[in-house]
């Protein structure tokens, strides 16, 4: 997998959250989260940080 898979994974099956729950508890846009998840962005390193405890995963679960 690849980290937009993973987010998209991660987020809809092992959180059941949406674009918008994400987006919320980041501080961040539902359009933001989107570009991660198709590729049309990276996060920065503090963001993947926030992923990874929001997610409750490890860097390399996320990134790998």
């Amino acid at each position: 997998m690849n980290f937009q898979k993973n987010l998209m994974y991660l987020r809809r099956r092992r959180r059941g959250m949406t674009q918008y729950d994400l987006a919320e508890k980041m501080g961040t846009t539902r359009n933001q989260i989107s570009r991660w998840e198709t590729g049309a962005r990276v996060p920065d390193l503090n963001d993947i940080i926030l992923l990874c405890l929001i997610l409750e995963v490890t860097p390399n679960e996320l990134l790998c």
